[in-house]
């Protein structure tokens, strides 16, 4: 999990960096998984990487400028 918070404020602040608007960062849907992602199971780790993957694919569109979809 702190993977997780690790990565979102790395990949943040890079959009940041490329001048990303911060309500479109803060509205990401990943925040909210990784808020929840305490309650995930040991049997259910694999949860961690999909939350990874989405994070990665909404953190880079929204530095990009392509925030439509998040």
């Amino acid at each position: 999990m702190l993977k997780l918070i690790y990565e979102f404020n790395r990949l943040a602040g890079e959009a940041i960096a490329n001048y990303a608007d911060l309500r479109d960062i803060l509205n990401c849907s990943c925040k909210e998984k990784i808020g929840r992602a305490k309650y995930i199971e040991e049997e259910n780790l694999a949860q961690f990487d999909e939350i990874f993957k989405t994070m990665q694919t909404e953190l880079k569109a929204v530095a990009e400028g392509g925030n439509d979809d998040v």
